[in-house]
């Protein structure tokens, strides 16, 4: 319980840091003054559970006890009690896309909290293998996904840019910075926004979201041509976490892909994952791979890409490849991080 407890403290703080509730006065990066209470309550008056906005509390049934205060299942997939706790963030933003805008913003913290502090993408396969929420957790699973919904909109590009570029962009729309919705419109402002901070045209993921140039507005789409900033093209695989920003500099997102105790196999090129749409989104092709210093001998390379994979001898230590892809269309290296444990 104790770690339970804990672990919603941890997640209440990560909310206060990425987006202003309605109890705390604008209160960011600092200690709540309000705190959210979290009721376990026979009386549910909607749904499942209930957020009960205005009120700074929320209402559990009882038979919810077994998932949100057993900690092994808390860190894997706690999308439900942090779905009602994050009510009490929504207001007027993230409303690119009206099929989700009700439901939208509060998941959008959600995204945040699940790259900072569970584990919900341990489970994941080079093939997928993640099923409810976690699918979310990584970029891989649905990169060229644009469900109805529109969910996929935001968590891709949070894994591509990392939670703190996406956390000045869930400020900026929750503020209304920079491009006003009075004159751009939702869609059109939202963006905009993204375009600014995350330094890409981001019009054309956009579109991939169900979200057509009629919908973002000759406005904005004139405003973003006068950013001049190049598309966004994803690429990924399933052994990344994140990204280089620089020689020096990177985020991660996502926890590392785990791999056997024995000599295995790792194919960067053939699991890379790219936008289906290469003309809009680029296409890519393997670089290169960098390893840790002394562990180059380890990776046994079979063909460009494939490596047969000799694990280190310390289970609990997480090792860290680098792997480039080259987009074909540009020029541009993409670095992905990969990290891997056992």
């Amino acid at each position: 319980m104790n770690d339970c407890m804990k672990w919603y403290r941890s997640a209440y703080q990560i909310a206060q840091t990425s987006s202003t509730d309605l109890y705390n006065g604008g209160t960011k990066f600092g200690r709540p003054l309000n705190i959210l209470e979290l009721n376990i309550e026979t009386f549910v008056p909607a749904g499942e559970a209930v957020a009960f906005v205005g009120a700074n509390f929320c209402h559990f049934p009882p038979y919810w006890n077994n998932d949100m205060f057993n900690y092994d299942r808390l860190i894997v997939n706690p999308w439900g009690p942090l779905h009602e706790m994050n009510h009490h963030r929504q207001s007027d933003w993230a409303k690119a896309n009206p099929t989700g805008s009700g439901e939208m913003s509060n998941n959008i913290v959600n995204l945040i909290t699940y790259a900072q502090s569970n584990e919900a993408s341990k489970g994941r396969s080079e093939t997928g293998g993640l099923n409810d929420w976690p699918v979310y957790s990584v970029l891989f699973t649905k990169l060229n996904d644009n469900d109805k919904y529109g969910l996929s909109l935001y968590s891709n590009m949070l894994h591509s840019f990392g939670v703190e570029k996406f956390k000045q962009f869930v400020h900026a729309d929750q503020n209304d910075m920079y491009y006003p919705r009075k004159t751009y419109g939702e869609t059109g402002s939202e963006m905009l926004r993204a375009s600014k901070i995350f330094g890409r045209n981001m019009r054309y993921h956009y579109n991939f979201h169900n979200c057509d140039d009629q919908r973002i507005g000759d406005a904005a789409l004139q405003e973003v041509e006068k950013l001049n900033l190049p598309y966004y093209h994803p690429v990924t695989n399933p052994y990344c976490v994140g990204y280089l920003t620089s020689d020096t500099e990177g985020f991660v997102s996502a926890r590392p892909y785990t791999i056997s105790t024995v000599e295995c196999e790792i194919d960067f090129a053939k699991h890379m994952k790219k936008r289906a749409n290469t003309t809009m989104f680029g296409d890519f092709v393997f670089h290169n791979a960098t390893f840790e210093k002394g562990r180059e001998s380890a990776w046994k390379e079979i063909s460009p890409g494939r490596y047969s994979v000799t694990p280190k001898d310390n289970f609990f230590e997480i090792e860290e490849v680098i792997v480039s892809y080259r987009d074909t269309t540009t020029n541009e290296i993409i670095r992905c991080i990969c990290h891997f444990d056992q």
